[in-house]
């Protein structure tokens, strides 16, 4: 993390030392793992300079460095500070590496973008330098240097006494481009390796990691240099203001050309998606929120659209009983309508032998299997899920499929509604309704029953006489008959 500076690395090293020329004085302090020794002047000298060492605790890291990471440091470093010579010296593996780069920015380009790989549309880098003084105490330094080339996107890199931050530049630099270029903002840093090195000597940042600097003071004033620059740029080499515009020109129309060809295929699979009778799709084409229910016959489908959201869920109703894959053959299944449909409707892409599974091309975030709660309707969940499984797995592992819980039975008691999945559970709150409020004798009038006894017996004899109901379906009417005598004279 950056601010933290020695007091960080003397707390982590084992031995810390200090050596400043300053003023012609030789400045020596040493820290022993923490243990300070007191500043001591030990000669003159009419040279100048800072050098620092230090030996890692062994108690805290590892005993490996990172070789490539202080080396890419170092390099980044060296660039962006021009004919600084930086240097590495390793006794352990024997190794020694020096960097010093004279032409400090135009080498940094050159580095990133080698020649040979891309056609470039100017000779060499463009590179400008501006001091901007505000009073004694407070001045800025910024180098700009930036390289047009023929690939697609842009490399943007600022750079804050040589720390990495965010560049609000890059958007200052479109601003002027696709003004002066009277061509469309999107396009006019297409193919741009722009670096920007701002040397301030009272930087603000907007937090610890510096990774966005909040001087907005120096914006204007970069704005109007920058416009100036690029202005005399044009108007000294005609022939890359020409070719840049060129280059814009013929992305912009490149990307018209993507867009039209998108605008047909999406026109194309509108017309498909009407061409299905049974899908109810959503009006808004664009939301990544679209959802897809799944539903069971024309009735079905029709009660679904009353109470959907047209802006964002859609209605697919099935025909019958869906393909059951565990008997169909596998080269079959595809010649299925209700498949057929199904897949178009999602988006799927298939030919007459396979499924091609690209879940890129989904066109709804969830599809909702929405059948009745009856028999029938496990039946047909059952068959859909077996589909998916078997053939679009991946629509199950990346939580494409949900499945609806809807109730099968309706309660309405005065203004209350209550709605019940489960037959048992319907029995046991007609017996909670029907028992508040209510007494009973037993045989004889023995004693009165009444409240949670009551619900009790009630609900003993309800599953009693489900079980008997059960039993009529497995025996004959004699044997039940005689069952049931048996039980009650036991």
């Amino acid at each position: 993390m950056h601010g933290l500076g020695l007091k960080c690395v003397n707390a982590l090293s084992k031995n810390f030392i200090i050596k400043i020329i300053y003023k012609k004085k030789f400045f020596y302090t040493a820290f022993k793992l923490h243990i300070f020794t007191k500043l001591k002047i030990l000669c003159f000298s009419n040279k100048s300079g800072t050098n620092i060492q230090f030996s890692p605790n062994f108690n805290i890291f590892s005993s490996l460095f990172k070789i490539n990471g202080i080396l890419k440091k170092l390099r980044e470093l060296s660039y962006l500070n021009s004919g600084l010579r930086l240097s590495i010296f390793s006794k352990k593996n024997n190794f020694y590496k020096f960097y010093r780069y004279y032409k400090g920015l135009i080498d940094f380009i050159q580095y990133l973008i080698p020649t040979q790989k891309y056609i470039n549309l100017q000779k060499k880098p463009i590179y400008f330098k501006y001091k901007h003084v505000f009073n004694l105490n407070s001045f800025f330094i910024i180098e700009v240097c930036f390289y047009y080339t023929t690939f697609f996107g842009s490399i943007s890199l600022m750079f804050t006494n040589s720390i990495l931050n965010e560049n609000p530049y890059l958007k200052i630099l479109k601003e002027i481009l696709s003004s002066l270029l009277q061509n469309s903002y999107n396009y006019s840093t297409e193919g741009i390796v722009l670096i920007i090195s701002l040397k301030i000597n009272n930087p603000k940042f907007s937090n610890q990691i510096k990774d966005k600097l909040n001087n907005y003071d120096i914006n204007l004033i970069l704005k109007k240099f920058l416009s100036t620059k690029i202005n005399y740029i044009f108007f000294r080499n005609k022939k890359f203001e020409y070719n840049l515009t060129e280059k814009v020109r013929n992305i912009q129309n490149f990307k018209n050309s993507i867009n039209n060809i998108k605008e047909v295929n999406k026109k194309k699979l509108d017309l498909i998606f009407n061409q299905i009778n049974k899908l109810a799709d959503c009006t808004d084409k664009s939301s990544a929120e679209k959802e897809i229910f799944i539903v069971e016959g024309d009735s079905a489908g029709g009660s679904a659209k009353q109470g959907r959201d047209k802006k964002i869920q859609a209605i697919l109703s099935i025909k019958g009983k869906f393909i059951n894959l565990e008997k169909k053959k596998n080269f079959r299944y595809l010649e299925n309508v209700e498949v057929k449909n199904l897949l178009t409707a999602l988006g799927i892409q298939f030919n007459s032998l396979e499924i091609k599974t690209n879940f890129l091309n989904i066109r709804y975030k969830k599809i909702i299997l929405m059948v009745d709660a009856d028999i029938d309707g496990d039946h047909i969940k059952t068959l859909l899920i077996t589909f998916f499984y078997k053939k679009i797995k991946f629509l199950i592992f990346n939580n494409f499929i949900f499945l609806a819980n809807p109730p099968l039975f309706q309660l309405k008691k005065n203004l209350n509604t209550t709605f019940v999945r489960k037959k048992s559970n319907l029995f046991k709150i007609f017996i909670e309704q029907n028992t508040k409020y209510v007494a009973a004798y037993t045989l004889k009038k023995q004693f009165l029953i009444f409240d949670k006894l009551l619900y009790k017996q009630i609900s003993i004899y309800t599953t009693l006489n489900q079980t008997f109901l059960k039993l009529l379906n497995k025996f004959s009417k004699f044997i039940y008959k005689n069952y049931i005598s048996y039980s009650l004279l036991n």
